[in-house]
């Protein structure tokens, strides 16, 4: 009900429409708190709607507004989600799984990001509702916290006294409507930041180091080599068989299953497949980092993957020596796994002629960075 007297925006004033948007800014700011408290106690009693799917769609009506507030939230959610193992049975493991799912249904415009909470949210499913015979908990049946109930009645109240005295606000509310249709109708910008970039990048290695090492059931490779395995997020990279004037850095995938390369550049990043035991030349400027993923049976979806004998790199910035030479950077095969936290493509797993140079950026750090930055 509340979704639905909200979204009727003819309803409300712009200075009503201010003090909801303050109204549910405080419920995500002290969520944001709460969670991260060193002692957290009763989340089922305290911020239960952050389970709740109409929450999130009650949210979208007003973004961006609440853009940067979400993804605080979210960042959150997953910071306490990351310090279970997967195999725990606490109470909290299991709220936090739930809410991750629950966070599926805000809308964030970023491409990058919205992969990121969907990948986010399908993994979590696994653990959310895996203690009992429950099945996933819809709508419906998640209802807000006590807390919430004067919220919800303080709200209904303004739309009953707005709709009561409509009429004589008609010709402002028209102009209001005018107004809001035109910014709606503006069209939205996808930024490829470099926030984004380093969100994808470490859900793709959480979701590398949660994979089992079991073969699945063998399936036909849905993508053609040496092609881009992310159309919608990445551009691909500019490569040949054959070394020519600008393609003078041969990549060779020795890791024993298939690679994909990414190179993060100034702009939208970019990424090519190469199949295992093949050879690929591409270009790369100055300012350029590459980081390395690998596996078996590349699966496309919402997030593509690989699904068996996963690896990743951390990002390495590639520094030319002497730009008129070839040079070569062969990815070799990773140590046995013998943990969900080994399958990493390390620098001992890579090598190069001495003509280039790797430094290594640690992917864990980056994140950590890029965490405090938005949750302070």
């Amino acid at each position: 009900m509340l979704f639905q007297i909200l979204s009727q925006s003819v309803l409300f004033s712009s200075g009503c429409e201010k003090d909801i948007k303050i109204l549910l800014k405080n419920k995500v700011n002290y969520a944001i708190i709460y969670l991260g408290e060193n002692h957290i106690e009763n989340p089922e009693q305290n911020i239960k709607y952050i389970k709740n799917y109409y929450f999130y769609e009650i949210l979208n009506l007003y973004e961006p507004y609440f853009k940067n507030e979400l993804l605080k939230l979210h960042d959150t959610i997953t910071e306490v989600f990351e310090q279970f193992d997967i195999d725990s049975k606490d109470p909290l493991f299991r709220f936090v799984s739930q809410a991750q799912v629950a966070f599926q249904k805000s809308q964030i415009d970023d491409v990058a990001t919205k992969l990121f909470i969907d990948n986010t949210a399908e993994n979590a499913k696994e653990y959310a509702y895996d203690y009992s015979l429950e099945t996933e908990i819809g709508p419906v049946k998640v209802p807000f916290q006590r807390n919430s109930v004067m919220l919800v009645l303080g709200i209904t109240a303004i739309a009953i006294l707005m709709s009561i005295f409509i009429l004589s606000r008609i010709e402002q509310s028209n102009k209001e409507t005018e107004l809001s249709q035109k910014e709606n109708s503006s069209p939205k910008k996808t930024r490829f930041t470099y926030d984004n970039r380093i969100r994808f990048y470490y859900s793709l290695k959480r979701l590398t180091h949660r994979t089992q090492e079991i073969d699945p059931i063998p399936r036909k490779t849905e993508i053609i080599p040496f092609s881009n395995p992310y159309p919608k997020t990445f551009n691909i990279i500019k490569s040949d068989s054959v070394e020519s004037k600008n393609l003078k850095v041969e990549i060779k995938n020795k890791t024993g299953s298939d690679l994909i390369v990414f190179k993060m550049i100034k702009g939208k990043d970019e990424s090519i497949y190469i199949p295992q035991d093949k050879t690929i030349f591409i270009s790369i400027s100055p300012l350029d980092s590459i980081l390395f993923y690998s596996g078996k049976n590349f699966e496309i979806s919402k997030f593509s993957q690989f699904k068996s004998h996963t690896a990743i790199s951390d990002i390495f910035k590639l520094r030319r020596i002497d730009k008129e030479t070839i040079s070569e950077i062969s990815v070799m095969p990773t140590d046995t796994i013998t943990s969900r936290n080994d399958n990493t493509i390390s620098m001992k797993n890579i090598e190069t002629t001495d003509n280039i140079e790797l430094t290594k950026l640690s992917l864990d750090n980056l994140y950590r960075a890029y965490y405090r930055k938005y949750a302070n």
